[in-house]
């Protein structure tokens, strides 16, 4: 069919941005190759709109783009959003759980506390071996629970460059499978806070994993990112994962950690830390004992390269508490100087 002056001149008005549906209507008889045709002689452009903004009727969208519009009640789509949110994964903009406060049952009897870090389950180098001893050293040493200070997974890979090749595991589904059928189960509690490496499943893609292991685990109890108080009686513990690399002072980060607290009820007095794969033990910084966590992952590639080195092991705190909370504290180091090649 020929193109009529009059039909030109209003081709070269709705072009632009009449959604092509309409155009259709609109020029009855006119394919959409005929009118890309006159629009290219023309040399009109035309900004072409995605389905999401398209105004078209569900036959057109399914004809043109394979899809279908589809509109939700809102009771519907709260119960959708809802669901999204029990699954782990950040449907609407909110705080993430840090610094919470965990109130446990005051204690009169001495008692221990296992402790453990950075035990990268998905990592080439992880050593799930040395992570089931611990454990058993724990039970038979009749721990109350077990306080790990982050980094239960290796991440989404993206952690640094070239990290992805570091891992067997990829994807979160992966990872909580993995953790929820193989980190060792025990009668006591293993309470966890996350790290840099478990949040890059959160900055991906707003999957909070820790709380996906939680629910599927019931003894791995999930505190929140980055870091926890938990107080037992008036004892105050700070569990945390630090963030950067290390100093060439062992205990400097340590130090400038303990140096943040300020004066009063955010001051611990036990403060565990994770993420710096080395060990340190403070007596008396500011009052606090501070304890920084070697890790459960060998050392990798990556940290070779940068000349860090890797310490394994984990520790068990003693605690004789009196009328205000702590009155002496043993610290029993576990050290495992042989990591496990291949433990995957």
């Amino acid at each position: 069919m020929k193109w009529g002056d009059k039909d030109i001149k209003r081709f070269r008005v709705k072009w632009l941005d009449t959604p092509l549906d309409d155009l259709l209507e609109q020029f009855p008889g006119r394919s959409l190759k005929s009118m890309e045709g006159m629009a290219r002689r023309l040399r009109l452009r035309r900004v072409r709109k995605s389905p999401n903004n398209f105004s078209g009727s569900n036959s057109t969208l399914k004809k043109r783009y394979g899809v279908r519009r589809m509109t939700l009640e809102k009771e519907k789509l709260k119960d959708l959003l809802d669901e999204i949110t029990r699954r782990g994964f950040i449907s609407t903009k909110r705080e993430q759980l840090v610094d919470h406060t965990y109130q446990l049952p005051k204690r009169l009897k001495p008692y221990k506390i296992g402790l453990i870090a950075d035990t990268h389950f998905g990592s080439v180098k992880q050593q799930p071996t040395l992570t089931n001893k611990a454990y058993e050293i724990f039970k038979k040493e009749k721990v109350i629970m077990v306080l790990h200070a982050g980094d239960i997974t290796d991440g989404n890979g993206e952690v640094y460059k070239g990290q992805r090749h570091e891992m067997f595991l990829h994807g979160a589904d992966n990872h909580i499978k993995y953790i929820v059928d193989n980190y060792p189960k025990a009668d006591f509690p293993t309470k966890f806070i996350t790290g840099n490496h478990d949040e890059s499943f959160y900055n991906l893609a707003g999957m909070d994993i820790g709380k996906q292991i939680s629910d599927q685990r019931k003894d791995l109890e999930y505190l929140g990112l980055y870091g926890a108080y938990l107080t037992i009686g008036n004892l105050k513990i700070y569990l945390m994962h630090g963030s950067g690399g290390g100093a060439y002072a062992q205990s400097y980060r340590c130090q400038k950690i303990c140096e943040k607290f300020p004066s009063g009820e955010k001051k611990p007095n036990i403060l565990v830390m994770g993420h710096f794969h080395s060990s340190n033990i403070l007596p008396s910084y500011r009052n606090i004992y501070a304890i920084q966590m070697p890790a459960m992952q060998g050392q990798t590639p990556f940290a070779r390269k940068k000349g860090l080195a890797t310490e394994l092991g984990v520790v068990i705190l003693e605690i004789t508490p009196d009328i205000k909370g702590l009155g002496t504290i043993k610290t029993n180091y576990i050290p495992f100087f042989d990591e496990i090649e291949g433990d995957y």
